[in-house]
């Protein structure tokens, strides 16, 4: 899973799709980074991200509980609607991508 810790921050670039078929796979690898670099804040990049399920967003609540300071960023309009549809944006910090003009 693509990450950068910097600065005491791990970036994690979530994967396109987190679904039934690689949620355990998934969550492995991201508590695996949290325990590997103990960081003091978690950014979680979603700008690839097209589909979370349950198990994904239960995945996020568990990285949150254990780094309070944990964020989803560039979520899309489709991924944000879930985060929101659920109310995770109430206990967790989510941004939106912003829309590119070219």
């Amino acid at each position: 899973m693509e990450h950068n810790f910097q600065d005491e921050k791990l970036t994690i670039f979530l994967p396109v799709r987190i679904d039934s078929a690689n949620a355990a796979d998934t969550e492995m690898k991201l508590m695996d980074l949290v325990e590997d670099y103990e960081p003091k804040a978690v950014v979680m990049d979603a700008k690839d991200m097209q589909y979370i399920c349950s198990a994904g967003l239960r995945i996020i609540l568990n990285v949150k509980k254990k780094v309070p300071d944990t964020e989803v960023i560039n979520a899309s309009s489709v991924v944000y609607d879930i985060f929101k549809t659920t109310g995770f944006n109430i206990v967790l910090k989510i941004s939106k991508a912003h829309r590119r003009t070219e």
